[in-house]
């Protein structure tokens, strides 16, 4: 009781994205190392002699990397249901005063579907971030330049989705909450604070019932897009294996 809900709101939305930058810095950093380690110690040169497939290698790496994630990926996920379950509830209760253009509406706490679209899009996100430490990772010599590599470009491609993620949802009113969706962090704000990251969709009624579907769409095109983007890495990799660590063998 010593904070209000628009106090709160900052701090939630602070706290989830910054656990959310942490899940994928960590997943980045655990699959970057993930075979270039095993390489560096001689262990892949072992586990080459053995009849293992490249295909069931990575696909255990991927499983194994997202199942050690899963008590992190389980703390923004199970703190934006508990609140979700607050605002369904109360739902005259937890709701924020929000600025709009020129005059002033009240917007839940968090829009409570978030709730449910966000684990989706973090889990895909997450599992993209390991198919490419992993494949950088396969690529490299040396854990310093996979995991180098990997974060240069996870960061460049996040930072372009987020830049165009933040601007559409506040110029453009229906189809920049698709767009609002397409990254985990763009997801949090938009879902957390609506009146500032999703201002065009309620520049004209409060309801916003349309770019609260586009919304719902977003998440979903983007969990399934980073999804076959995964599969279309881990394609590529399981083709290129065995040329690739063989032309690094003894390389440590």
């Amino acid at each position: 009781g010593s904070i209000d809900v628009s106090l709160f709101r900052l701090l939630l939305l602070a706290i989830l994205t910054i656990e959310t930058i942490i899940i994928l810095l960590t997943a980045l950093n655990l699959s970057a190392t993930a075979v270039s380690r095993e390489r560096e110690d001689g262990t892949l040169d072992l586990i080459l002699t053995t009849p293992i497939q490249p295909g069931p290698y990575l696909a255990g790496k991927l499983r194994g990397l997202i199942q050690g994630l899963s008590s992190m990926l389980m703390v923004p996920v199970s703190s934006l249901i508990l609140v979700a379950i607050f605002v369904l509830v109360s739902p005259g209760t937890f709701e924020v005063a929000s600025q709009v253009g020129t005059r002033s509406v009240r917007l839940p706490l968090i829009l409570p579907e978030v709730a449910l679209l966000f684990p989706l899009v973090l889990i895909s996100c997450t599992a993209l971030c390991v198919m490419i430490g992993l494949q950088w990772s396969l690529r490299s010599r040396s854990t310093i330049g996979s995991v180098t590599s990997a974060l240069l470009i996870v960061t460049m491609v996040l930072f372009v989705i987020g830049l165009c993620g933040v601007n559409a949802g506040a110029s453009i009113e229906i189809v920049g909450a698709f767009f609002a969706a397409l990254s985990p962090i763009n997801l949090i704000l938009a879902g957390v604070s609506p009146g500032e990251y999703l201002s065009a969709g309620i520049a004209k009624g409060d309801q916003m019932g349309g770019t609260r579907v586009a919304l719902m769409v977003g998440a979903l095109v983007a969990s399934g897009a980073y999804a076959g983007v995964v599969y279309a890495i881990y394609v590529s990799m399981k083709r290129s294996f065995m040329m690739t660590v063989r032309r690094l063998a003894g390389n440590s």
